[in-house]
């Protein structure tokens, strides 16, 4: 059994996060049953917006989608200050953020 852990904290790498401590839980205690774990830090990534799987142009969700469809659980680790979910956390989330018309 697979598990995909999206930390969408802010801080990029290497900064110390909180939500990646806070987030490494989980996938320890499920280590521990035999799951393997895969860690995706969504800042450090370029996620382009659109509704397409592959946006193109360098754009590195199609490899995290894999996983995500490789895994059978999905931890998503948001920023723990906000009260709301940042930029970096919707677009994880959704994948594919719709753009504002304009």
């Amino acid at each position: 059994m697979k598990a995909l852990v999206i930390n969408r904290t802010l801080k990029g790498s290497p900064e110390p996060s909180t939500t990646e401590a806070l987030a490494s839980v989980v996938p320890r205690r499920l280590a521990e049953r035999g799951v393997e774990e895969s860690f995706v830090r969504a800042v450090d990534l370029k996620i382009t917006p659109g509704v397409v799987t592959d946006a193109g142009d360098g754009d590195e969700w199609p490899g995290v989608h894999q996983r995500l469809l490789d895994s059978e659980i999905l931890v998503t680790a948001p920023p723990t200050w906000p009260g709301r979910p940042s930029s970096v956390a919707r677009r994880a989330l959704s994948g594919r953020p719709l753009q504002a018309a304009g």
